[in-house]
């Protein structure tokens, strides 16, 4: 599509109602439940197909990160070309397989840098569910629930940015196991029952 016509399609959803945006769009969109366990069966489906590819829990993690970084591949190539067309060169603004070539080459370049811990702290939103999906793929015979896909989010939102993060048991074993320790990396400390919470609030009030 043409990236004009997106910006002004997103203008347009951003200033609507939310009344009548819904109206225009499928219901199905809205039930978030059927929306996460669509992706966790498809998710479940694509590790299968490649499960002879992961032999380590540092080859999981390679994988998933350089698939986080792809996501930002259109991103990328729509700024080139803006850039481009700022800068005139309209021979490189129109080029959309040119463009997406330059957005491979930056995502692989993102991915590369993941690697290093610096860059793990200033993209969190990336690098935490990259490192908790890497996490579950490793397990053999773990599947990935729909719920998970809530809960990589929410841990996304929150280790990076917060000191504090108040989850669900099994969550909490997943971020602070010792191959991950998420909240040691970001230092944000991570509580799953009322007494921890309490206490870990408790301390950080005081």
């Amino acid at each position: 599509m043409d990236d004009d016509l997106l910006v002004r399609l997103a203008e347009a959803a951003w200033l609507a109602q939310p009344s009548i945006l819904a109206q225009q769009l499928p219901p199905e969109m809205f039930e978030a439940r059927l929306q996460s366990e669509r992706i966790a069966g498809l998710l479940n489906e694509q590790e299968a197909l490649h499960a002879q590819e992961i032999d380590s829990h540092a080859t999981a993690v390679r994988i998933e990160v350089a698939g986080a970084a792809s996501m930002l591949e259109g991103i990328a190539a729509r700024e080139y070309r803006r850039m481009a067309a700022a800068a005139g060169k309209l021979a490189e603004a129109s080029d959309i397989i040119g463009s997406r070539k330059v957005g491979k080459r930056i995502t692989s370049m993102i991915a590369e840098a993941l690697q290093q811990r610096s860059n793990q702290l200033a993209f969190g939103s990336l690098y935490v569910p990259a490192m908790l999906h890497a996490s579950v793929r490793s397990e053999a015979n773990r599947k990935l629930k729909p719920n998970d896909i809530f809960d990589f989010r929410h841990a996304a939102a929150a280790l990076p940015y917060c000191r504090a993060f108040l989850t669900d048991g099994p969550l909490k074993s997943l971020i602070t196991s010792g191959h991950v320790k998420l909240d040691t990396l970001y230092g944000c400390e991570v509580a799953a029952t009322p007494k921890e919470a309490i206490d870990l609030i408790s301390r950080l009030i005081l």
